[in-house]
């Protein structure tokens, strides 16, 4: 964790360190800490803490919550080119669905928490910028990542995230109840729509479509 806001990716594995006594430990240097913050796990971690503030009562959570994801965006947000991949590569990798979904939906939580605007209005920027940029249209799914006319091998073969889809669909869904606006419900129907045939091999990990139906309202038919 980084006291001004955000969380480190990683501390090495090491099976002296971990495998010592508690009080035995002191003699030891403790495991590296991979100090990359990614923007992708600290919008799902900045999640969490939103949540636990609420079962908790502790606004204290809250508070880091609001300075981790502040932090993120503020930092890595490039207009029209949505977030960068981790903090201090601005000019690295940008643009990953991974990063635009799980930042998207903490900001939704942080807006419900707070009931500060600014929140809604950051994460229905960073889904307008995965429509305008991650959508197939002929599909109505997600793909990651851009693909950028420099890229050779698998980077020019985009996937479709099962998980991803699923949550940009719930995403789409609740900005548009808070919003009023049926592109994001049309494309929450078009993301999820695409999924339907995958969810059914996928056994528990079907979980997440099953949450973004409960929010995706399909047309019912005549």
């Amino acid at each position: 964790m980084d006291s001004a806001g955000g969380f480190f990716a990683s501390q090495q594995a090491d099976d002296l360190y971990y495998g010592t006594e508690a009080d035995n430990r002191a003699t030891l240097d403790p495991p590296r800490i991979d100090r990359v913050r990614y923007s992708g796990p600290n919008g799902e971690m900045a999640q969490a803490y939103v949540r636990a503030a609420e079962l908790l009562g502790d606004s204290s959570l809250l508070e880091f919550a609001a300075a981790t994801l502040e932090r993120i965006v503020g930092e890595t947000y490039d207009r029209g080119h949505g977030l960068a991949h981790w903090l201090d590569d601005i000019d690295g990798v940008r643009g990953l669905l991974a990063d635009q979904v799980p930042v998207s939906e903490a900001l939704l939580d942080l807006f419900h928490a707070t009931d500060r605007a600014v929140y809604l209005d950051l994460a229905q920027e960073l889904m307008l910028y995965a429509m305008r940029t991650l959508l197939d249209d002929h599909s109505g799914r997600f793909v990651d990542p851009v693909v950028h006319a420099a890229d050779v091998g698998l980077l020019r073969q985009p996937i479709a995230p099962f998980d991803l889809n699923c949550r940009a669909a719930h995403v789409l869904a609740r900005l548009s109840r808070q919003t009023d606006r049926t592109d994001f419900a049309e494309r929450a129907r078009g993301a999820l729509g695409s999924q339907t045939v995958r969810a059914r091999s996928q056994g528990v990990e079907a979980a997440s479509y099953v949450l973004a139906m409960r929010d995706v309202e399909f047309p019912k038919s005549s």
